[in-house]
């Protein structure tokens, strides 16, 4: 049988080195106190571990998120973070174990919904859709040895770190994402989420009108936010930095909700992996809140959330990589 135990003190070191041996370099104190300690909002992060036969095997941690969803409601998501199952222990059922505990926990804290990010080749995406969980596609692009350099005539600079250049994206963000549903930041914490990470992050601009926070990790430049105006479209910023990333020797990564910026990105021959934001209805009290017509629906029926017609449609997600964590 398995045993779960919720937020364990001094367990911090232990669940680095655990995450460490599944995933390889994923981090540091500081990365696991980024990840977990920040809050974003009123709520900390929940961690669990699992145990069998007394022997942990497994673990797992829940973010809080305020989101503003298509129709202006205003909910707390939990999303599901830095799960991990030691090799051994793999094909016991213990990622099904955790995300009844992750909706669990996120009920407990009033999380209307409970997300998850996953890539659909990976096994916890199977495990997330047997559980019931409604999907809305995501996108992972990345360059490779086969993408060209492409042309662009575009200028790239870093301007002032932490100058207005920074509110001003903020101040854009705000604008482009109505009418979408999205996760929703104060500046601080938009500041905290985007540029002060634990990884080395640059802001760049793009003929002094669009502006990248790009993440250093690895071989990748991660594409982190991307904000531009009508002066230049996704398609030159996207080039602009693709042709910066090769010059540099590196490869480039984006994450989007766009179908757009994705059929842009497969055109230029980047390597594309399909993915799904999962969603579980964590505490049903708050999901009829938000749609209060809705009392016959329950956990285990959910496939109507990002059906257009529906009439609990919770909208188009606008997310970006650096939104992911």
């Amino acid at each position: 049988m398995i045993e779960v135990i919720h937020n364990p003190k001094g367990f911090e070191s232990s669940y680095i080195e655990y995450l460490n041996q599944c995933f390889g370099d994923w981090g540091s104190i500081d990365v696991y106190n980024w990840y977990f300690n920040r809050q974003v909002g009123n709520l900390k992060a929940d961690i669990m571990i699992l145990k069998k036969d007394g022997e942990i095997i497994a673990g797992s941690g829940v973010s809080y998120r305020k989101v503003l969803l298509a129709n202006n409601s205003r909910i707390t998501v939990g999303i599901m973070t830095g799960s991990w199952t030691l090799p051994s222990a793999r094909g016991q059922g213990c990622f099904t174990k955790i995300i009844e505990e992750s909706v669990a926990v996120a009920s407990d804290k009033g999380a209307t919904f409970l997300l998850a990010f996953v890539t659909e080749n990976n096994v916890s995406f199977r495990r997330l859709l047997n559980a019931g969980a409604s999907l809305f596609k995501t996108y992972y692009l990345f360059s490779n040895d086969n993408t060209p350099l492409p042309k662009s005539d575009c200028t790239i600079y870093s301007p002032p770190y932490g100058g207005e250049e920074v509110k001003r994206i903020f101040g854009r963000l705000m604008k482009k994402q109505s009418g979408f549903t999205h996760f929703t930041y104060n500046f601080k914490e938009w500041k905290l989420q985007f540029l002060d990470r634990p990884t080395k992050t640059e802001l760049l601009c793009i003929n002094d009108t669009c502006f990248a926070i790009i993440e250093k990790k690895g071989i990748f430049d991660r594409v982190l936010i991307l904000s531009f105006d009508k002066e230049i479209t996704f398609g030159d910023s996207i080039k602009a930095l693709l042709k910066r990333s090769i010059n540099n020797e590196r490869k480039l990564f984006l994450f989007t909700t766009s179908k757009s910026w994705k059929d842009e990105c497969v055109n230029l021959k980047f390597g594309y992996i399909p993915g799904h934001l999962t969603t579980l209805i964590a505490n049903e009290n708050e999901f009829v809140k938000v749609y209060p017509s809705t009392l016959g629906v329950t956990k285990n029926n959910v496939d109507k959330l990002y059906d257009p017609p529906s009439r609990w449609y919770i909208g188009a997600w606008d997310i970006q990589s650096g939104d992911r964590v």
